[in-house]
């Protein structure tokens, strides 16, 4: 008998998703479960007509140890429904939650901390460790931000290291 897995990772702001998995088992019955959390005094209504588009992943090598060798990491605020260029009167903050002075990476041996600078390619700052701001595109590009990853300091590395980097997106409605 075959058992199938689910890993389900529910709430961002009052959002629920379901998703229906096929189980595999003997033909008279079968089971699977599914992982629901709820956080009490959670529900906040979805008020926001914006929508942001990050990196999914950015990858460094030993080149990337400066903000201006660093690999950049594409910000795009868009309209919430049809995905056009951001249309409405809300600014969109972006920052770096946990940042401090640097993020250390998790890998094998050695030490790596990556560092993580805003869009005028200045490390990030106390105390929102922002990496910038983006409105209603006009007729430029203020609808889009740009930050940089790049190695702040490695000690005696080997092999891969990772981290999982949590970007807060808060509009000025907040």
């Amino acid at each position: 008998m075959k058992k199938t897995k689910l890993m389900s990772v529910l709430a961002l702001t009052a959002m629920i998703s379901a998703t229906t998995v096929p189980v595999s088992a003997a033909p008279e019955t079968a089971t699977a479960g599914t992982e629901v959390t709820y956080t009490a005094n959670s529900a906040a209504p979805d008020q926001a007509d914006w929508l942001v588009s990050y990196p999914k992943e950015a990858v460094l090598s030993d080149y990337n140890t400066t903000a201006d060798t660093g690999v950049s990491l594409n910000f795009k605020l868009l309209d919430k429904l049809g995905s056009q260029d951001y249309s409405g009167d809300r600014s969109v903050t972006i920052s770096v939650k946990n940042y401090g002075t640097g993020l250390d990476m998790d890998g094998t041996s050695g030490t790596v901390v990556m560092g993580i600078a805003d869009d005028q390619r200045s490390e990030l700052t106390n105390p929102n460790f922002t990496v910038g701001t983006m409105v209603k595109k006009g007729s430029g590009t203020e609808n889009a931000s740009t930050g940089y990853a790049y190695l702040k300091s490695t000690t005696n590395p080997e092999g891969t290291y990772t981290k999982n980097v949590t970007f807060t997106f808060t509009d000025d409605a907040v």
